[in-house]
């Protein structure tokens, strides 16, 4: 999904929890939307590049969805881990909660946006490490480095 729709949905979502969250709803809104900040850190390894306005147009310019590129914020063992720290936090705290919230929400809008625009289903190799792993080491290509690229 492009970035200015997760901005816009992400906004209304803050102030929709606003009522329920109270300031903390910026939470939600950071949770949210930063969490494609994995699109740039894989810009800088691939590319060798720290530019984020070249990182901003290369994606602009080449859609990468229909590749099998995976992000680590966008894969089901972040998200486990996620949620396990949120649960056994010491400090848990109405932030948190709304951050891991905000992810949660931008995972679920990227899945319907896969499933609507891509109609042959969400492939589990671009949200999941171990079944990227288990694809790679079917197709003999199994390195760390290819579990981040095409």
């Amino acid at each position: 999904m492009h970035l200015s729709r997760h901005f816009i949905i992400s906004l209304i979502l803050a102030a929709i929890t606003y009522p329920f969250f109270g300031w903390h709803s910026i939470f939600l809104f950071v949770g949210s939307f930063f969490i494609d900040s994995d699109h740039y850190l894989w810009y800088i390894f691939t590319k060798k590049d720290f530019s984020l306005k070249n990182a901003y147009y290369f994606h602009l310019k080449n859609d990468l969805s229909g590749k099998k590129i995976i992000d680590v914020f966008h894969t089901a063992e972040f998200w486990i881990l996620l949620l396990l720290a949120v649960l056994f936090s010491p400090y848990y705290h109405t932030a948190i909660f709304a951050f891991t919230l905000g992810i949660y929400f931008h995972i679920i809008c990227d899945l319907i946006y896969e499933y609507i625009h891509y109609k042959h289903g969400i492939d589990a190799r671009l949200y999941s490490f171990y079944s990227r792993a288990l694809y790679l080491k079917r197709k003999k290509r199994l390195t760390f480095w290819n579990m981040f690229k095409d």
